[in-house]
């Protein structure tokens, strides 16, 4: 996962603006740091076992630490997974994050 200074904190969810997609919603905010914060949500809707939910995070994980440095700095941005999320390829998934965080600008 992410290292501790790259990790969202729990209660800062409030007032974030919402960019959304066939496989994630990506809700974001400023913050007043020079790099990004991530937080990453499967619910138990996708799959129960939590194994799965577990593999979901870690693919989103890497790709975000994959594209990290092309995307625009200073955010705080909380990722949460939809339902057909399972069924795609882990390019598709960064091809979809990239598009999404430039829309941030």
């Amino acid at each position: 996962m992410f290292n501790k200074q790259f990790r969202l904190p729990i209660p800062p969810f409030t007032k974030m603006q919402t960019l959304s997609s066939d496989f994630f919603s990506l809700l974001y905010k400023k913050n007043t740091l020079s790099h990004n914060r991530y937080g990453l949500i499967v619910a138990k809707k996708i799959d129960r076992r939590a194994v799965v939910r577990n593999k979901l995070k870690r693919i989103i994980a890497s790709s975000l630490q994959g594209i990290n440095s092309v995307l625009p700095q200073g955010y705080d941005i909380l990722v949460i997974v939809k339902k057909n999320f399972q069924q795609e390829e882990v390019i598709r998934i960064q091809q979809t994050i990239l598009t999404l965080c430039k829309k941030i600008i």
